[in-house]
């Protein structure tokens, strides 16, 4: 969990990842509003998704495949967080209101 955790640190933190060689940006392979996260955090490889407002350029979703308890088993599913809200904050434009969790078959909200 906290593999995934930390670059939504990022949404907020965009400085740290400019300057972080282990996180590695692309948008060649989505559309000009996304680009992909990849990173390594443990041994555990990630891979997130973000959606950004092409007005203001600021992450309005993201997305990842991720384990998931299900009874005493895990499973990945498809992960995905929004933010809303934003604010200028010190001297940075911020999320006020983050929702995030699962989207499993068939629901139309996360979990």
């Amino acid at each position: 969990a906290e593999a995934v955790m930390f670059p939504l640190a990022l949404v907020w933190m965009t400085k740290s990842g400019e300057e972080n060689s282990t996180l590695k940006w692309d948008a060649s392979d989505v559309d000009e509003n996304a680009a992909t996260l990849e990173f390594n955090h443990n041994g555990t490889n990630v891979r997130l998704n973000f959606n950004f407002d092409s007005q203001t350029h600021l992450v309005t979703s993201m997305h990842c495949m991720r384990p998931r308890m299900v009874g005493t088993l895990t499973e990945r599913a498809r992960w995905e967080g929004y933010c809303y809200d934003y604010e200028r904050r010190g001297g940075m434009i911020v999320p006020t209101r983050m929702e995030c969790g699962w989207k499993l078959d068939n629901q139309k909200e996360v979990e």
